[in-house]
């Protein structure tokens, strides 16, 4: 009797094991998965999130104890919020264009064609804004800042603007390959560029203060947009020649 009722517990036991082990099985695995294909977009967004923040974050360190330099924390810190608040306008829009990339991937065609019409219509409207910050950037300025200490950041209003059109315009481009799941082409594509520019700083910033954080920024950015055009089209190469393979 004792002996049954010990191999009735044990395979109880073991039954229970089995049915923990399968439900570990089933969190575990598509959490793995998850993590796995997510890590290269959350590696992209901790480069890019790394470009717009080492500004703030190299200026004061690199800077202090130069007087010429003494309040150019002040004053990019302005000028960085306010195009801050535009870059989070353009990433409400930029949201809408993303979700329309979906829908364009089923024809390579559509998809080619309306990623690069999207794209040029937001330099285009980036460059026109940067022009006429730059014709009306001091009364603006001195509206928005009256204080005469932060009236040196003004010139530089429109550059910092171009950097978010560009940013928006790259952001088109890493989601058409984000959409094709080459997650790690879109992260290589950011590396180089950032790279340079982050390194860049701890060199230029405490020669010339806020403003070649302001041109590292801009060129950080720069560099961004045209590798990932390259990046584009390389996809765009591959899923042509995947196409015609199975056509043929």
């Amino acid at each position: 009797h004792y002996t049954s009722t010990g191999g009735r517990l044990r395979l109880g036991f073991g039954q229970e094991a089995i049915r923990c082990a399968s439900f570990e099985s089933q969190l575990v695995q598509p959490l793995g998965s998850f993590l796995k294909e997510g890590l290269g977009n959350w590696v992209f967004g901790l480069l890019y999130n790394t470009l717009i923040t080492i500004g703030m974050l190299s200026v004061v360190p690199l800077t202090r104890g130069n007087p010429e330099f003494m309040h150019h924390d002040d004053v990019f810190g302005n000028l960085y919020r306010f195009t801050l608040a535009i870059h989070f306008i353009l990433a409400f829009g930029g949201s809408v264009i993303y979700a329309k990339i979906v829908t364009w991937k089923y024809d390579l065609i559509v998809f080619w064609k309306s990623v690069l019409t999207t794209i040029g219509w937001i330099l285009l409207i980036g460059l026109l804004s940067s022009f006429l910050l730059h014709l009306m950037h001091r009364p603006l300025y001195a509206w928005i800042f009256p204080s005469e200490v932060y009236q040196p950041a003004a010139p530089f209003l429109a550059w910092m603007v171009l950097g978010r059109f560009l940013a928006l315009a790259s952001g088109v481009l890493s989601w058409a390959m984000f959409s094709f799941r080459r997650d790690w082409l879109a992260v290589r594509c950011a590396f180089l560029p950032i790279s340079v520019a982050v390194a860049l700083h701890f060199w230029l910033v405490p020669l010339h203060g806020f403003k070649a954080s302001v041109f590292l920024y801009l060129g950080g950015e720069l560099g961004l947009f045209l590798c990932s055009l390259l990046g584009f089209w390389f996809m765009l190469s591959q899923l042509w020649s995947q196409k015609d393979e199975k056509s043929a």
